[in-house]
């Protein structure tokens, strides 16, 4: 390819923000000199370059320097927490053991919120902490002097953590000699394979206690996709890749437009939703769902076949989009906005449809006083349709999987309708009986929680 075949896509390929031609050296100068006075700047490219790198190195050197600060700090906080039990409801029927869970929930909400992170975040950093200052302490010095980065700490972290506690401190021997000399990527699978070597337990019965934290978890992502993860046996697991590749594979008849890759992923979601049996899907029930289409039509929307489960999730679709005359997207709970054509075939198969087209001022009746604790339907499907989730701060659990708490509890006076109830997921909703931390809804049905060091946190829909 010549030179003139390239196309630069902003000064030097990089940096769009300083146009669309590289500056000349005057402007490299006004540049450097917004960071540097010019007296200690060298004149040759390849010198000044080497000051600029030099710059990111002890940037990055300190940063891992404020790291196992930071650890010590968090750790610091984590030992107060625990040495009372202030925070936690004092007539709660509670064990000594639970007692003390809750005062670790409690510090872990906290941190959370306080640092914009989920609680899955801040658990995560405050277990790293504790391992760092009480059972990795050659890793936090060589994290404190700069020699390694919090990514290898974290790599030696989650290896120490799968071995008993009387192997780590050989273990962490072993790889920080690793570490100081090889990139995080490499290093990690140094670490793996030093973690196999030293693990003082045989791999079946590692085997068996991985087995028991298997698992199948959904993650949501853009332009409505998922993915769905599942932690299971390698046995199992290449088992069902194996299958699904053999039947995908099956399909690869002449004119299947779709990639094996993407024939995969629809045999598996039709064997996981429907159960179709596999001489069914190589018969061809499955077979041409690629190239079939309503009406006769082409195009890329396939019609597969309308066997098994139907949608219990909740679908909100504006009435026009439902009518056709509107390409606005529909709300699919859990998740966020979904293409129309997607939108109006789960309304079809969803029985409770109408209630969710229904305008809540004249369909749901919101305020049922308070003489009636339990919430009726009507009034229940608004609030997981108003609320979407669970209303703690930061907290993504879906409304259709939550408690709906009396903000002000009835036995106080609270009354049943939408003003005075939220969906809490169960953990929160403890959290709001059990601790210190309280709970007020404001007009709109913004939801102000208050930590127990006092500083409150918003939750808007």
């Amino acid at each position: 390819m010549d030179e003139d075949d390239l196309e630069v896509q902003g000064p030097w390929g990089c940096h769009p923000e300083w146009g669309d031609a590289p500056p000349d050296a005057g402007d490299l100068d006004d540049l450097a000199s917004l960071a540097y006075p010019s007296a200690q700047l060298p004149d040759g490219y390849a010198d000044r370059l080497r000051v600029f790198v030099d710059d990111v190195v002890v940037e990055w050197v300190e940063t891992a320097i404020r790291s196992a600060a930071l650890a010590k700090k968090i750790d610091r906080a984590r030992v107060w927490s625990e040495t009372s039990d202030v925070f936690v409801a004092p007539n709660a029927p509670l064990t000594d053991s639970e007692r003390f869970a809750w005062r670790v929930r409690v510090f872990t909400t906290e941190l959370a919120v306080q640092l914009n992170m989920s609680e899955t975040a801040a658990a995560k950093r405050i277990a790293e902490s504790r391992m760092l200052v009480h059972e990795l302490p050659r890793t936090l010095e060589a994290l404190r002097l700069g020699l390694i980065s919090y990514s290898h700490a974290q790599i030696i972290i989650d290896q120490a953590g799968t071995l008993p506690e009387e192997a780590r401190a050989g273990f962490e021997d072993v790889v920080l000699e690793v570490a100081y000399r090889m990139p995080a990527g490499r290093f990690r699978h140094a670490a793996v394979k030093a973690r196999e070597r030293l693990h003082p337990d045989s791999i079946k019965e590692r085997a068996k206690k991985a087995a028991a934290e298997r698992r199948f978890v959904l993650e949501p992502v853009l332009d409505g996709m998922a993915w769905l993860h599942q932690y299971l046996p390698v046995t199992d697991a290449q088992a069902i890749f194996r299958r699904v590749t053999g039947i995908a594979t099956s399909m690869q008849y002449p004119g299947e437009a779709r990639t094996l890759t993407q024939l995969r992923s629809d045999v598996a979601a039709a064997l996981l939703m429907d159960g179709i049996p596999e001489n069914e899907l190589m018969d061809g029930a499955y077979r041409h769902a690629g190239r079939k289409h309503k009406k006769g039509k082409t195009g890329t929307r396939a019609v597969v076949p309308d066997w098994g489960i139907r949608p219990t999730v909740f679908v909100t679709v504006p009435v026009f989009t439902l009518m056709g005359q509107s390409d606005e997207p529909g709300q699919l709970e859990g998740y966020g906005p979904i293409d129309p054509d997607t939108a109006r075939g789960l309304a079809a198969k969803a029985p409770w449809f109408t209630r969710i087209l229904t305008n809540p001022e004249t369909g749901i009746v919101l305020s049922f006083g308070k003489d009636r604790y339990r919430p009726p339907k009507d009034l229940r499907d608004w609030l997981t349709l108003r609320d979407g989730t669970c209303r703690y701060p930061g907290c993504g659990r879906p409304a259709s999987e939550t408690d709906i708490d009396h903000t002000r509890d009835a036995q106080f006076g609270g009354p049943t309708d939408e003003s005075n109830l939220s969906n809490l997921c169960r953990p929160h909703h403890l959290l709001k009986h059990l601790t210190a931390w309280k709970l007020t809804q404001k007009t709109g049905s913004i939801l102000e929680w208050t930590s127990p060091t006092t500083r409150p946190s918003s939750s808007p829909f």
